[in-house]
C-alpha cells in the first residue's frame, strides 16, 4: 500500500508541476476553449503553417507523413508539439490563453499543404510573443502550462472554496460567456467608466485608448520588467442580475477604449465562473458583488 501511495503522489505531484513550452503558434479562434485529449482536424495551407508543419515533421519517416498514426516508439520519440492560441484577437499579448498541442496523423501533400490531426494535452498561458523573422508570419511563443489537476475547479476537499469580491457590471445574456473566450462589452453608465478608470489606475494613458493590456510592464526609466495583474470585475450575466444565487463571471480586462462621450468599449476575458452570494449596492461607485467561486480557468 506504501509504494502504492507513493507512486500516486509522485505521477500527480509531476502532473501538477508548470512547465514551459516554447515553440510557434497556430492561430484559429474556435469559440470555445480546447477539451484536453479531444481530437482535432485540421487543413493547414497557409505559407506560416507549411513552415510550421514541414519543421515539426523533420526527422519523421516517410509513412508517417503520409498519414499514418506518428509513433512516440513508447515515449522514447516524444510526438511533434506546438501552441493551438484558439480564443484570442490580434496581437496576441502575455496571458492571453493557448494550448499545447501534439500531432497524432500528418499527411503532407506536394505542395506543403498538410492534413494533420492534433490532440491538446495541456493549457496554458502565452509569457512571450514575437514573429519569426523570415517565417512568412509565423508567430512563436514562450507559454507556461497550467498544472492539471488544478484545471478542475479551485475546491478540493477539506478547502473552503475562493471567494472574489469586486465591481460588478450588469447585462443580460441568453447563455454564459465560455471561459478563456475573449468578448467584448459597450459601457456606459458613469459608476462603470468610474470603475474602469480605477482597473486601469497606475498604467500609461494609451491603455486607456485601446492598446492591449499586458501583464508586463517595464518599471519607469529603466529595463527591468514588472508584473502587474490587469484589472478584473464581476459580470452579471443572468436575467435577474444582481441576486444572491446568480451566476457571475469574473472577467479579466485584455482593452479598454474611453471615449471623450464618457462612454467605453472593452475586450474582457472570462477566467472565473461562481455564483453571487453577496451584493453591496450602497457604494456610490459601481455596486459590490461577492463571488463564490466554482469553475476557474487558471491565470498564470
Amino acid at each position: 500500500r506504501d509504494s502504492t501511495a507513493k507512486l500516486l503522489f509522485k505521477c500527480l505531484s509531476k502532473e501538477a508541476q508548470p512547465i514551459m513550452f516554447e515553440g510557434p503558434v497556430f492561430l484559429m479562434r474556435t469559440g470555445q476553449s480546447l477539451k484536453l485529449g479531444r481530437e482535432i482536424n485540421l487543413h493547414l495551407f497557409e505559407p506560416r503553417y507549411r513552415l510550421l508543419i514541414r519543421e515539426a515533421m523533420r526527422g519523421r519517416t516517410s509513412r508517417e507523413k503520409r498519414g499514418i498514426e506518428i509513433d512516440d516508439e513508447g515515449g522514447k520519440k516524444p510526438r511533434p508539439r506546438f501552441l493551438f492560441s484558439f480564443g484570442v484577437t490580434l496581437p496576441l499579448v502575455s496571458g492571453d490563453p493557448a494550448a499545447i498541442v501534439e500531432l497524432t496523423r500528418c499527411r503532407i501533400f506536394d505542395d506543403g499543404r498538410a492534413d494533420v490531426t492534433i490532440v491538446p494535452v495541456r493549457h496554458a498561458r502565452l509569457s512571450r510573443i514575437w514573429e519569426r523573422d523570415g517565417g512568412h508570419g509565423l508567430i512563436e511563443a514562450e507559454a507556461l502550462a497550467v498544472p492539471r489537476i488544478r484545471q478542475r475547479g479551485i475546491s478540493s476537499r477539506g478547502r473552503p472554496d475562493q471567494v472574489v469580491t469586486g465591481p460588478a457590471f450588469c447585462m443580460p445574456r441568453s447563455a454564459p460567456p465560455e471561459l478563456g473566450i475573449e468578448f467584448g462589452l459597450h459601457l456606459f453608465p458613469l459608476q462603470q467608466i468610474v470603475m474602469l478608470f480605477r482597473l486601469t489606475n497606475g498604467r500609461s494613458e494609451q491603455y486607456r485608448r485601446g492598446v492591449p493590456i499586458p501583464d508586463i510592464e517595464s518599471a519607469l526609466g529603466g529595463t527591468k520588467q514588472l508584473h502587474v495583474p490587469r484589472g478584473r470585475f464581476i459580470y452579471a450575466y443572468g436575467p435577474r442580475r444582481l441576486q444572491i444565487g446568480e451566476d457571475a463571471l469574473v472577467v479579466e480586462l485584455r482593452r479598454c477604449r474611453i471615449k471623450a462621450d464618457r462612454t467605453a468599449d472593452v475586450t474582457v476575458i472570462p477566467v472565473q465562473l461562481g455564483t453571487i452570494v453577496n451584493v453591496d449596492t450602497l457604494s456610490l461607485e459601481a455596486p459590490e458583488v461577492t463571488v463564490k467561486v466554482r469553475t476557474s480557468l487558471e491565470s498564470i
